[in-house]
């Protein structure tokens, strides 16, 4: 019997990375497990980021970001923004919570 699995490649990146990375491109403060509402021993992963381009409301919700430094389940739009301004390398990214 054959199954269907796929290799991906990914970036793995504990959350608190990601809070100082967007915290310093930003330039205001975020935390990853407030933003996803998220628990401890939890990984979230993010496909093919970098591969297309923010329109509308996910344009928007960034801006606000830059603005005002609120956000709320932003991460995805946040990975897309850094990756097309070549900022993080486009690809996969899978997100550690452990604390």
């Amino acid at each position: 019997m054959m199954y269907d699995f796929k290799k991906i490649e990914l970036y793995s990146i504990d959350y608190r990375t990601i809070n100082k990375i967007v915290s310093e491109v930003y330039g205001h403060y975020y935390e990853f497990v407030a933003d996803i509402e998220c628990g401890n021993d939890t990984e979230h992963l993010y496909f093919d980021i970098g591969n297309r381009m923010l329109r509308g409301y996910e344009q928007d919700s960034v801006e606000h970001f830059k603005e005002t430094g609120k956000y709320n389940n932003l991460i995805y739009y946040l990975l897309e923004d850094m990756a097309t301004n070549n900022i993080i390398p486009s690809g996969n990214y899978l997100i550690l919570v452990r604390w």
